[in-house]
């Protein structure tokens, strides 16, 4: 739990439709490691097209958890995921970000550019437009990649791409828990302390500014 799938089943594979689909690491940081509102809505947009069980089984196995779990839960488990990557590659943003390719030629305007690099709900009239041209409408069909580029991730993701990352973050969490618990005793005495010996803000925003780390360091000393 918590690692992502190193690779597709061939159902799943299939129901991509293109030559080099992004791998199960990409779309678990594409879908749920963008910000929680937005991810929110991609899933509920989801779920006015497969019925909402298979978006959770979806779900779940982004996040790390095995085939042998959820078939036994849903046993033509395999198959609806097909049938889901499918309804995602409806997606307008969804499938012009699982291309991966410059979609420059298609592009006319900064606001279209805009519509490109987020997945905020007030450009999706222009996403779908863009998804409706014949260049982007073509390359799905052929499911080429002729000109690759880096698909789009979030800089906070939701899971490990390898057991061996997974492992290096253990390993380093009890002195990164050390750390927060020192910065959380320096809350503690700004809040029961602080404040009160430095009375008004014009004050406190001083001391703030002649030591940086008073907030963390100083007063947890104190």
């Amino acid at each position: 739990m918590g690692v992502a799938h190193r690779e597709w089943s061939p159902a799943a594979l299939r129901a991509f439709g293109l030559e080099e689909p992004p791998s199960p690491y990409e779309v678990a940081c594409f879908t749920l490691g963008q910000d929680a509102a937005q991810s929110r809505r991609f899933f509920q947009g989801m779920s006015t097209r497969m019925p909402k069980v298979y978006t959770s089984a979806f779900q779940w196995w982004l996040m790390g958890v095995g085939d042998e779990a959820i078939t036994a839960i849903l046993p033509d488990w395999d198959y609806q995921r097909g049938r889901y990557i499918e309804a995602l590659m409806q997606q307008a943003g969804f499938a012009m970000w699982a291309l991966g390719t410059d979609l420059t030629p298609v592009v006319r305007s900064p606001i279209q550019a805009r519509a490109l690099l987020t997945e905020e709900t007030r450009y999706r009239k222009v996403r779908r437009a863009l998804y409706e041209t014949t260049y982007v409408q073509t390359l799905l069909k052929l499911g080429k990649r002729p000109r690759p580029v880096e698909r789009r991730l979030p800089s906070i993701v939701p899971l490990f791409s390898t057991w061996a990352e997974k492992a290096d973050f253990l390993e380093t969490l009890s002195s990164s828990q050390e750390h927060h618990r020192t910065l959380e005793k320096g809350n503690i005495w700004w809040y029961m302390v602080g404040v009160k010996k430095y009375k008004s803000r014009t004050e406190r925003k001083l001391v703030t500014i002649q030591d940086p780390e008073f907030e963390s360091e100083g007063r947890a000393a104190g």
